[in-house]
């Protein structure tokens, strides 16, 4: 069992615990017990329940962290490519993590411990489509079915970005045309 000690001031515990950062989707659940000054403690777990995040804030940790989930999905689509069988497990299962870390902040959900990201992940309201097959391609083993696999995380990568569109989120550039340099090779 893991158990953290934490010596930090009132401030620096609010201000650690009580917003939606990076590590949200896997610190939001935690649960703080004293050792002493147990209604000091109570108080300030309650503040923290108490804080109202908006949306902004779980849709801004989502995308910053898509951008991992583009890399992973990248990784495993090339290894489909090159028929790179022993790889792609360990290439699945690290793009699968990123996509969870997207869904929990997407669902305003942290997951409670690492052995339950798979079950927390089938239960989100939100998500993409085709995305509980993802989880049993990866869960029964049966990725090395590389065309299946490829269909799959094509359509769960595609309607990841039409759910960000459609809460206004925009992940790319547009204005950026890769064929003009974009400074001066003198």
């Amino acid at each position: 069992m893991l158990i953290e000690a934490i010596f930090t001031t009132e401030e620096e515990f609010l201000h650690e615990f009580c917003r939606v950062t990076k590590d949200w989707y896997v610190s939001g659940s935690e649960i703080l017990l004293p050792c002493y000054n147990e209604d000091f403690i109570e108080s300030l777990i309650d503040r923290c329940k108490s804080v109202y995040h908006q949306e902004e804030e779980f849709i801004k940790q989502a995308a910053k962290r898509f951008a991992e989930v583009q890399e992973s999905f990248g990784k495993v689509l090339n290894a489909i490519e090159q028929e790179n069988r022993d790889g792609i497990c360990l290439l699945l299962s690290d793009a699968v993590i990123h996509v969870l870390a997207v869904l929990s902040f997407l669902n305003h959900e942290p997951f409670k411990t690492f052995a339950t990201f798979v079950t927390q992940g089938r239960a989100f309201e939100v998500k993409p489509h085709r995305f509980d097959e993802l989880l049993d391609i990866m869960v029964t083993g049966s990725y090395q079915n590389l065309d299946c696999l490829q269909k799959v995380l094509l359509v769960v990568f595609e309607d990841f970005e039409r759910m960000f569109a459609e809460r206004g989120f925009k992940l790319y550039d547009d204005s950026v045309d890769p064929n003009i340099p974009n400074k001066s090779c003198d």
